[in-house]
């Protein structure tokens, strides 16, 4: 801790007791309970098992659970301003509505996403969102789930979140990712030409074996006229 006085001292850094916290995350369970007792100017500093980085709280198994608690709270509270957004007879057009719920719930929800994509509390999140589609789209809350994103005209939230990954995958060449990324999207991109080919071969293939049955008809009814004249010419004979 020596050194870490020194340089507060040499930098011009002021040491608050209340914002200067300590924090550890055991992977053993039996030490998940276990604070260190760290001292600053014979202060002891506070433990925090939920430590703030960049605005997400990181827990000890990175499963974001009181982050996404949280952000599920600030989302009910920005649904609570469109739905009064959405009860007045003044400014209620769809766009307006739309713009409201993209800048206070998405822009809030889809922050560091990416982070939180797979944990299995998302759901929160999701479940205020859907809500903020239901006051979109103005539909019946027995709407089923799936047809919000059409009736909102807003991407699903699993797209949306795949696409934030996307992109900062691809912002970041150095990353081992981004070499993976690369290949399976090149890969996609193959498997999706060669379906499409073979549609395109399905199409023409169908395309001739209706011309060739069509020609077929116009054979046989050629035929069949000329069978019909030549037996009528007998007749008359």
């Amino acid at each position: 801790m020596a050194g870490v006085r020194l340089y507060r001292y040499g930098h011009g850094l002021v040491w608050c007791k209340n914002v200067n916290q300590i924090s550890v995350l055991h992977l053993r369970i039996i030490s998940a309970s276990h604070q260190l007792n760290v001292l600053m100017n014979g202060q002891r500093l506070a433990f925090n098992p939920e430590p703030v980085y960049l605005r997400v709280m990181l827990d000890r198994t990175l499963s974001f659970k009181a982050h996404l608690q949280k952000t599920s709270a600030k989302l009910k509270n920005r649904n609570n301003l469109l739905s009064k957004l959405a009860g007045t007879t003044r400014g209620t057009q769809a766009s307006t509505l739309h713009t409201a719920a993209m800048s206070l719930c998405y822009s809030v929800a889809e922050y560091c996403c990416h982070v939180r994509s797979r944990s299995s509390h998302v759901g929160l999140v999701d479940s205020q969102l859907n809500n903020a589609m239901h006051l979109v789209s103005g539909c019946v809350w027995p709407t089923q789930t799936p047809w919000l994103p059409v009736l909102a005209i807003i991407a699903p939230l699993a797209l949306r979140r795949r696409d934030k990954l996307l992109c900062n995958i691809e912002a970041h060449p150095n990353w081992p990712l981004y070499s993976k990324l690369l290949v399976e999207l090149n890969e996609t991109k193959i498997k999706y030409e060669v379906k499409k080919d073979k549609k395109q071969c399905a199409s023409s293939k169908d395309t001739q074996n209706l011309a060739w049955s069509l020609t077929c008809a116009l054979i046989i009814k050629k035929n069949r006229r000329f069978a019909l004249t030549r037996l009528k010419s007998r007749e008359s004979a």
